[in-house]
């Protein structure tokens, strides 16, 4: 049956103050038109920078979020990246279409018509939504093959899946309760989205699309405007408020719903380890084509307030410290240290000298023992002067966070948290008593006592923050309480090879084909002549057979071209021009050459 209904037409709104502005009805906004081809005035708005009184800012934002939060479906929030997911079911369907691109080499001309023959779009709530979702995606395509140099195949389909699986993972659920065919007089509600931090070049169009859908959008960073200016050159679909400050991008603030807390009828037995469990979902899903993940909302939590904690509160933060057990190739135990938590993602911060010789971690957190650790083989970048490394797991974790301030001074009080000769997050108190240089490198020397098995651990103010990880050293012949600064722990994670790294293994970690999965830790290093080496390893609890299932000739090549195309786009995103790729499985390996553009030695061999 041929969707007759007529595409949404949607135009940009000014506003003076677009935090409040945004909860306008569509029915009170100039230019709105509810009829046959209907026309929905919204709001796109990229707000730079903070008030001169950034607290002040900073609890607009709360109570936003809170009135935000009351709107139920029609609200959706990202404060980091948006998760990349990869449907089989997209994989396997448009597989003809690329395959017919890539012959024909016209993919601006070739792919509306050919993604509109293969119904490849999630359905909505009317046949109004569903032309217009398409509609908005082919206008969204146009401008990124517009911005683009050199485009080819490649890039319009990874660009492509990666829409449409954002598709699936938020529209239907944002736009259940977005009814325009309501009785006259009756005030309809559009969704908003609402984008905070650093933004990627697709995320950015993926709020174009959302707007000309007839969301409400609000960008929202206190430091850059990031990608946008490259990608909205004239300003045609979203509007900038430059505020009169820029400082260091924060968490983002949280509302206080509820003054005092109602204590439950039984009492709650906290959890044994900081893995967070999700809550499921009490809204219905919508029927897909496709599956899709439950998009979750929870209830802003407290904000947290910069305040000095007790020493039984910071204690607390035992259960975001970790030992770690570093283990060689063929299984043996090399030896131990500690480790922080430090994002919500399972990154992991230590001494490179714990890890430097080990081929994978088992990572022990409070409660647990040896025998349930969690292993790994990821270690996302290191620093050997600095004697900084992150290894990450897969696991949602509760991290400490990092102190920004430059608040570290002498004969402030401190504590540390390590796990010295095995024994798990001993908790000790102290002071700053000096900062020392060695290899012009500082460190933050303290009274909190540390042993062998310390080393990694957390060194905190008395906020809570991380300010120093404890590392055994010796400086002239004296071994003294000395801790890395953080300040060497925010640089390596600034790096772009950090940040590069971090996106390979959080987005393509696993690879999932109808019913089967696999998930690999990773890898990362310099090899000489400058050519980066990038390691998967499939994870050591999981068995599931890779080796069977490349028997598959569709398998296979869904697989390769995942793990070829993928890796390719971001290298070129961050700079990286030559690099080796290994995925290892059991006793067999895949591997390819890559440079300048040019695939190579591509294959499939035994492990020696």
């Amino acid at each position: 049956m041929i969707n007759t209904a007529k595409p949404i037409n949607t135009t940009l709104q000014t506003s003076l103050n677009c935090f409040e502005d945004i909860f306008i009805p569509l029915t009170n906004r100039n230019g709105f038109t509810k009829s046959k081809i209907p026309v929905i005035p919204v709001y796109f708005y990229r707000c730079i920078g903070t008030k001169e009184n950034s607290t002040t800012y900073y609890e607009e934002l709360a109570t936003l979020d809170q009135k935000l939060f009351s709107l139920g479906s029609l609200y959706l929030k990202f404060t980091g990246s948006i998760p990349i997911t990869s449907r089989n079911n997209l994989l396997t369907t448009t597989l003809p279409i690329w395959e017919k691109l890539g012959a024909q080499g016209n993919p601006a001309v070739e792919l509306p018509a050919l993604l509109h023959e293969a119904d490849i779009f999630p359905r909505l709530g009317s046949d109004t939504l569903c032309v217009s979702l398409e509609n908005a995606f082919f206008d969204v395509l146009t401008i990124y093959e517009g911005n683009s140099t050199n485009i080819n195949t490649t890039l319009i389909k990874n660009f492509s899946l990666k829409l449409l699986n954002w598709l699936y993972d938020y529209v239907p659920n944002l736009f259940q309760n977005f009814n325009l065919n309501t009785a006259d007089g009756e005030k309809i509600t559009n969704p908003k989205v609402l984008f905070y931090g650093d933004i990627k070049e697709h995320e950015a169009y993926f709020l174009i699309l959302l707007s000309k859908l007839g969301a409400d959008i609000l960008y929202l960073h206190t430091l850059s405007d990031d990608k946008f200016p490259h990608i909205d050159k004239k300003g045609l679909y979203s509007y900038v408020q430059k505020l009169p400050r820029t400082e260091a991008l924060k968490a983002f603030p949280h509302y206080k719903a509820v003054e005092k807390e109602v204590p439950p009828k039984e009492p709650v037995s906290p959890p044994a380890s900081p893995v967070q469990l999700e809550r499921p979902n009490n809204q219905a899903a919508p029927t897909l084509r496709f599956d899709r993940p439950a998009t979750l909302q929870s209830p802003p939590p407290i904000p947290s307030q910069r305040t000095e904690k007790t020493l039984e509160e910071l204690a607390k933060l035992s259960s975001s410290t970790v030992m770690i057990r570093t283990f060689d190739h063929k299984g043996e135990f090399l030896g131990g240290g500690s480790g922080v938590v430090i994002d919500r993602n399972g990154l992991i911060v230590t001494n490179y000298h714990v890890v430097e010789d080990g081929l994978y971690f088992g990572v022990v957190f409070e409660g647990m023992d040896e025998h349930t650790q969690y292993e790994t083989y990821t270690l996302v970048n290191a620093n050997k002067q600095w004697d900084v490394a992150l290894i990450k797991i897969h696991q949602k974790t509760t991290p400490i966070e990092i102190n920004r301030h430059d608040d570290v001074v002498r004969g402030q009080r401190v504590v540390a948290i390590g796990s010295p000769l095995g024994l798990m997050n001993t908790f000790s108190e102290g002071i700053i008593s000096g900062f020392r240089k060695s290899h012009r490198h500082d460190f933050v020397q303290t009274t909190a006592p540390m042993s062998p098995g310390s080393s990694g651990g957390a060194l905190l103010n008395m906020y809570g923050e991380l300010i120093g990880v404890s590392t055994a050293i010796y400086i002239d012949g004296q071994n003294l309480n000395l801790a890395v600064p953080s300040k060497y722990v925010l640089e390596l994670l600034s790096q772009n090879t950090t940040r590069m790294n971090l996106e390979v293994i959080e987005n393509y970690y696993a690879f999932s084909f109808n019913n089967f999965k696999v998930t690999f830790d990773a890898f990362f290093m310099y090899q000489p002549n400058d050519r980066y080496r990038i390691g998967f390893y499939q994870c050591k609890n999981d068995r599931s057979d890779l080796l069977g299932m490349i028997r598959n000739q569709a398998f296979l090549h869904a697989f390769e071209s995942y793990y070829i195309d993928n890796i390719m786009r971001i290298a070129a995103k961050y700079g990286i021009d030559r690099y080796d790729f290994e995925l290892g499985s059991q006793n067999y390996i895949f591997t390819y050459a890559y440079d300048f553009g040019r695939i190579s030695n591509k294959e499939w061999k035994p492990l020696k």
